[in-house]
């Protein structure tokens, strides 16, 4: 009687340690990606220095990447669990500071899902592709394949603020994850509204 109790506790607390460990495992990737979303909120091109970025613990742990005069520090989150187990397509959500001589000059969020365009949301110095901040721009290949959704705005833009409410983070930890661009960046949404009333 003993041991038939003694197995079934042993089973019920290898269970629950499991059953914990893939809610940990589920629960990360959002976690971590809200973390990168609020390590870069608030940084603002053209004014914030390399030196201000790196009082930011976030920014002291990683790795500078520089191409010629550009530096880059970046950090990324995947629902790598979920996909493997085959209940969401896979999704990455990647944070990107660009620095030169020093300076902040781009500040960059790209989400991607597997089979879809994919979606980015950048803070630059100039917006290029249209007269107004922010700017919605689809790129489309010379065959017309959607290729991507491109979203930048300046520094005048209250988006720098409010990063963590423009993306959703809790897509990465979420079972069959976020089907549409607007439901990863809801950002994309509001300025969607924001060009149908100009």
């Amino acid at each position: 009687m003993r041991k038939s109790y003694a197995i079934a506790v042993a089973a019920l607390v290898l269970v629950t340690g499991a059953a914990l460990l893939a809610a940990h495992l589920i629960a990360a990737p959002a976690r971590s990606a809200a973390a990168n979303l609020a390590a870069i909120n608030g940084i603002t091109v053209g004014q914030t220095t390399e030196a201000d970025l790196l009082r930011r613990p976030q920014f002291q742990k990683l790795e500078r990447t520089c191409f010629g005069a550009e530096c880059m520090y970046g950090m990324m989150a995947e629902n790598k669990f979920l996909n493997q187990l085959h209940l969401a397509p896979r999704t990455s959500l990647w944070t990107m500071v660009t620095v030169r001589d020093g300076m902040v000059i781009k500040v960059s969020v790209i989400g991607w899902r597997v089979g879809s365009p994919g979606l980015s949301l950048s803070q630059v110095t100039d917006v290029k592709d249209c007269d107004h901040s922010p700017c919605l721009k689809n790129l489309i290949t010379p065959n017309r394949v959607f290729q991507s959704t491109r979203i930048t705005f300046d520094n005048r833009s209250e988006i720098h603020n409010h990063i963590p409410e423009a993306v959703n983070s809790a897509c990465l930890s979420r079972v069959h994850g976020c089907q549409m661009n607007d439901e990863l960046m809801p950002v994309l949404h509001d300025i969607k509204l924001a060009v149908v009333t100009r």
